[in-house]
């Protein structure tokens, strides 16, 4: 944390030693530094090899640049593997001072164990900003939301669902359970994704719906708009992606596919499993069926009532 290192630097500064090192205690087994501290309390060396439990040295320090340039010359490869560690230059002959923090801060990453501990710590706090700041999120460790991205108050986000840095969420937003948002995907103030969507660089305007194991790529989906089940935005030509865009009100039904470039208009409508094919346009309040999708003809009964 920022805060942290501040203290190193203010204490580093008050105190003027030789250097100032970060300390931390890790729980169990560890391969960190081992500090070393004399009858009086004071550091007088750091001894590599790890061990259990115990005060360790976390490897961030401020130090005295004259101090290291007469220092560094006398230091000597390590007989064992030949490495130079700079800790040898910490001992009975200097003056260093240390600052503790919280394990989970300092903990260093040297494998995937570690790695996927960092990013379990790094999720929790991501997660309590957003609880914090008024996101709703009812199981907070069966969500993955990366750093980067903006949750309004009042939306909220059900188990299972990852939210990847880039993506914007407005308030009284439903996501989840089981979605998926990719970078540039925005959803404007009540929109809702729902079981197994994935959204990838596209907007859902105010209160649009997409609900059911839809794939929305690069799209543009307009107030009010109804996503049904199954739906996929083709967005991919085998060169390059294109997007597709669906009018404000529109209903594209369960199965629809929408290959890219094609529009929806307005209030328009296509039924279930139609395929619109890329570069159509379904004009404003139609209705498209059928694989090609076309229009609907009116019936001969219907047309003569009108």
């Amino acid at each position: 944390r920022s805060q942290t290192i501040q203290a190193l630097i203010k204490r580093h500064r008050e105190t003027e030693p030789d250097a100032t090192l970060l300390l931390m205690r890790p729980p169990g087994r560890h391969r960190y530094g081992v500090i070393r501290r004399d009858a009086t309390g004071r550091i007088v060396g750091i001894q590599e090899g790890g061990g259990t439990g115990g005060e360790v040295f976390a490897g961030v320090a401020v130090w005295n640049c004259d101090f290291l340039r007469r220092r560094l010359p006398k230091v000597k490869p390590d007989e064992e593997k030949g490495e130079i560690h700079l800790t040898a230059v910490v001992d009975g002959d200097g003056r260093f001072e240390g600052v503790e923090c919280a394990y989970e801060e300092g903990m260093g990453v040297n494998d995937a164990s570690d790695l996927a501990a960092a990013t379990a710590i790094m999720r929790r706090r991501i997660i309590a900003q957003h609880l914090n700041n008024g996101v709703l999120i009812p199981a907070p460790d069966l969500v993955y939301i990366e750093d980067g991205v903006e949750i309004a108050p009042r939306a909220l986000i059900e188990p299972f669902c990852v939210i990847r840095r880039g993506v914007k969420i407005g308030a009284g937003c439903v996501v989840g359970p089981f979605s998926h948002l990719r970078a540039g995907t925005v959803l404007e103030d009540g929109a809702e994704v729902g079981n197994f969507v994935e959204c990838k660089k596209t907007r859902l305007g105010r209160r649009a719906k997409a609900k059911h194991l839809s794939y929305l790529g690069d799209g543009d989906v307009g107030e009010g708009a109804n996503i049904g089940a199954g739906t996929i935005f083709a967005n991919w030509d085998g060169r390059k992606k294109h997007k597709t865009v669906v009018g404000k009100g529109a209903f594209v039904g369960s199965g629809s596919l929408l290959g890219a470039p094609c529009k929806v208009g307005d209030r328009a409508t296509t039924g279930a499993g139609a395929v619109v094919t890329r570069g159509k346009e379904v004009p404003a309040g139609d209705v498209w069926v059928g694989v090609p999708a076309k229009p609907l003809k009116k019936s001969a009964a219907k047309e003569q009532t009108e």
